[in-house]
């Protein structure tokens, strides 16, 4: 029987790229860490032991101390035991475990934040688990149905949910058949054949060659011209996106290098621009053919191409839902935040811990998510504590932290949550930090210096000059 004076801690971990980890203590995120500022190798993943040491040592405790665990991996359900992913983990067969699907994660990361009680939630990335692995597939409607044995080979391009009385309804999900990245042909996704998110991952592998390099391809748009490339991207019907690929042979020049990218700008800012303008236009229509399928005033957005400002400024003006929530950690990253908040809602079903259950399920009415919906008001102020402060000593010595303490406090010991609240005729975005005072401050101070030293450099010019 449990001690009823001892903690719960439900442990959510994820194992794809941008692994993470986070600690929730009696409810609440307590510590939360991306293994890249371990390993300070960004976009590290795989095996998640090193994001997992980092939260149990920051609470001192240990693994049995744990009362579950919930885990998301991109591919694969993690169905031949904990013990090891890409190397030996830390679980041993005592510890509760629940592993859950890509998109379902997502959703609940939306859920957790937003301000809002009831809601659709929309979740669009590159690729999602297999339809063989998806644990909500069986609640909602499928746009795609193949055969049992090929179901494996059918992934999660985007899912569409409502919440309402505590509870999350599948109300649609679609998937792709897998692609022909392993051929690495330009400008053909990666992953799965026709998901938005995948062909913006592959343009930007174009023009920059990353992996990771999606957020360029959106800054790099706007210095491209109109007109250059007018053909269609997508073909968009029967509520879905599908890729075209009778375009991908005009493209023949992936850059190779920054020299490369330097000579022949507006060549790649051109495709960037035509590119951004093609997936606005892919997103906008799922989003609203998503509205028709279960109408809402309210929709939390997450997902890689959530990340998408510039589309989702359109989504706030052409798009028929009055308000609008975007999770500001739409990508994977945030999944070792939501995955524990998922435990909540989906213990009671895998036979987990009903206390945990219980525990996490009173995140989403927390007196600490609160959204100031009053229009009078100038801020519309959602605010998420999370705490992730560093142990001591947990960083190598051979690998310094880049910038001053100060900045990494700013990174490290609170997250900023952006809040879009649109209101009747007068759409706005509202962004809170909780550590916006120390920023500014920080900000102002570097400023300050950057102007003493200019000051300095012209007197002492004048000076000479004079002599």
């Amino acid at each position: 029987m449990r001690n009823q004076g001892k903690p719960i801690y439900v442990l959510g971990t994820h194992l794809s790229h941008d692994g993470s980890a986070c600690l929730l203590k009696d409810g609440r995120i307590c510590v939360a860490i991306e293994k890249e500022r371990i390993t300070r190798r960004k976009h590290a993943g795989g095996n998640d032991t090193d994001a997992i040491k980092y939260c149990l040592d920051f609470e001192g405790i240990s693994v049995r101390d744990l009362d579950l665990v919930v885990q998301n991996a991109n591919f694969g359900m993690v169905e031949q035991g904990n013990s090891w992913w890409g190397g030996p983990r830390v679980f041993d067969e005592n510890v509760p475990m629940v592993t859950i699907s890509h998109h379902l994660a997502h959703a609940y990361s939306a859920i957790g934040t937003a301000p809002f009680d009831e809601m659709t939630v929309l979740t669009i990335d590159g690729c999602g688990n297999s339809m063989d692995d998806c644990i909500d597939v069986d609640q909602g409607v499928a746009l795609e149905n193949p055969p049992a044995h090929l179901r494996h080979l059918y992934f999660e391009k985007d899912s569409y949910y409502q919440f309402a009385g505590n509870k999350l309804t599948t109300v649609v999900k679609d998937f792709s058949e897998w692609g022909t990245g392993i051929k690495g042909y330009p400008m053909h996704p990666t992953t799965t054949r026709h998901s938005i998110g995948g062909l913006y991952l592959a343009a930007s592998m174009y023009v920059f060659s990353g992996f990771e390099d999606p957020g360029k391809l959106m800054g790099l748009a706007p210095y491209g011209m109109a007109g250059v490339y007018d053909f269609a991207m997508f073909d968009l019907k029967d509520g879905r996106a599908f890729v075209r690929y009778d375009w991908m042979s005009e493209f023949k020049k992936p850059c190779h290098s920054w020299t490369e990218l330097k000579a022949n700008f507006q060549y790649y800012a051109d495709i960037a621009y035509w590119v951004q303008k093609e997936v606005e236009r892919a997103i906008l229509y799922v989003i609203n053919a998503r509205y028709d399928a279960c109408p809402s005033e309210n929709l939390a957005y997450t997902g890689g191409v959530a990340l998408n400002a510039v589309a989702n400024a359109r989504i706030i003006k052409e798009t028929k839902f009055k308000n609008l929530y975007i999770q500001p950690a739409a990508a994977d990253k945030a999944s070792r935040s939501d995955v524990p908040t998922t435990a909540g809602w989906k213990s009671s079903r895998k036979n987990a811990s009903n206390t945990a259950a219980r525990c996490i399920s009173e995140r989403a009415t927390q007196p600490s998510l609160t959204c100031c919906r009053n229009t009078k008001e100038k801020c519309g102020a959602h605010r998420l504590p999370i705490t992730s402060r560093r142990p001591r000593n947990s960083w190598p010595k051979e690998k310094p932290l880049v910038g001053s303490r100060t900045e990494l406090s700013l990174v490290q010991e609170r997250w900023d949550i952006a809040v879009f609240s649109p209101i009747r005729g007068k759409r706005r975005c509202v962004i809170s930090s909780t550590r916006g005072s120390s920023f500014v401050k920080t900000f102002v101070l570097s400023l300050l210096r950057c102007w003493k030293k200019i000051a300095q450099s012209i007197l002492i010019v004048t000076t000479t000059v004079r002599t």
